[in-house]
């Protein structure tokens, strides 16, 4: 429960919608479009913090992602989203230290390769590689 909160504060900022609600005929497209976010999370949200009435949210809750897509006319931007968030890639972040050998007490690549599901080697060559390769 407190990571979905943590996780919905961090995507949809109370301040960040409060100052984009109703700007405009298409706000509550561009607001999903740039938060990255689905229609009905963000109408959930909205609702949640009293933003808008449960007459909007209700209202809101019909969008869908295509229209939201066919009205700011990013089907092409969207294609190449989805096409990059069904991409394999490495959690960079998560990895980018294991890739050294660590000191006695810390982790290993072990752990990270099991998350990822490939071997250390694997992940270790992964890790290694050239930006841009």
């Amino acid at each position: 429960m407190r990571a979905t909160a943590f996780a919905t504060e961090l995507l949809m900022p109370e301040a960040a919608l409060a100052d984009r609600i109703h700007r405009g005929s298409r706000w509550f497209e561009e607001l999903t479009w740039e938060m990255r976010v689905s229609p009905t999370v963000l109408a959930h949200r909205l609702g949640n913090l009293k933003l808008i009435d449960e007459a909007e949210r209700n209202r809101l809750l019909t969008v869908d992602m295509d229209h939201v897509v066919a009205t700011l006319g990013r089907q092409q931007d969207h294609a190449a989203r989805v096409a990059e968030a069904s991409q394999s890639r490495i959690p960079t972040l998560l990895s980018a230290r294991p890739a050294r050998r660590p000191p006695p007490g810390h982790t290993t690549l072990l752990p990270v390769a099991s998350l990822m599901g490939i071997s250390t080697d694997d992940l270790r060559a992964q890790l290694t590689k050239p930006e841009g390769e």
